[in-house]
C-alpha cells in the first residue's frame, strides 16, 4: 500500500489540495506521512503472528492473537489521508475489519485510498467506506451492537457523545480510542 500511495503521490497530493484546501506543500507532507503510517503498521503485523512459548512445565504452547471483530474509525477533514489511513491500519493490523466514516468534507481522499489498498490486495471484505454527515450516521454507528471497537479523532464535544452512546449501549463495553483537540 505505502509503495502504491508513493506511486500515485501526484495524484493524492492534488486530492488533498482540492478537497481538504491544503497547501501543496502539506498535501505532500499528508501524502507521506500517510505512507509512514502504512509503513510502521505492516511493520507492527511481524509482531502480532503467533509464536511459541515453552511452558514451566516443558510443554511447547502456541502464542496468538485475534481481533475483536468490527472497528468503526471515524476520522477528520484536517489530517485526511494520513489519520484515515493510521486508524484504519492500525484496526486491521491487530485482525479486526473496519467501518470507515472520514469527514463528510474529505471522503474523494479516503474513498481513493480504499481503492489503492484494494489494488494492494486487501481483501474487499475487511474494509467498508461508509461517507456521510457523523451527525446523521455517526450515532448509528458507534451504537451498533455489533461494533467491537472506536477509533475517532475530531473534536472533544463528539468525542465525548461517542462515549455517552457506547455507553449506554446493551452490548459488551468495547474500546474507544480517542484523540481530541
Amino acid at each position: 500500500l505505502a509503495d502504491l500511495m508513493e506511486a500515485n503521490l501526484a495524484e493524492l497530493v492534488a486530492i488533498c489540495h482540492q478537497e481538504a484546501g491544503k497547501t501543496i506543500h502539506d498535501s505532500i507532507d499528508e501524502v507521506r506521512e500517510a505512507v509512514d503510517f502504512c509503513r510502521y503498521y505492516a511493520k507492527q503485523a511481524q509482531n502480532l503472528q503467533p509464536f511459541e512459548l515453552e511452558g514451566f512445565d516443558g510443554v511447547k504452547r502456541i502464542s496468538s492473537r485475534e481481533g475483536l471483530g468490527v472497528f468503526v474509525c471515524i476520522s477528520p477533514w484536517n489530517f485526511p489521508l494520513a489519520i484515515f489511513l493510521g486508524q484504519v491500519t492500525a484496526a486491521l493490523v491487530a485482525g479486526n475489519t473496519v467501518v470507515a466514516k472520514p469527514a463528510e468534507q474529505t471522503s474523494l481522499i479516503a474513498a481513493r485510498a480504499i481503492d489503492l489498498m484494494l489494488e494492494a490486495g486487501f481483501p474487499a471484505g475487511v474494509i467498508q467506506l461508509l461517507p456521510g454527515r457523523g451527525g446523521e450516521i455517526g450515532h448509528a454507528l458507534t451504537s451498533h451492537d455489533a461494533i467491537a471497537g472506536v477509533a475517532f479523532t475530531g473534536s472533544t464535544a463528539t468525542a465525548q457523545r461517542i462515549n455517552v452512546t457506547l455507553a449506554e449501549r446493551t452490548a459488551k463495553p468495547v474500546p474507544f480510542i480517542a484523540e481530541t483537540g
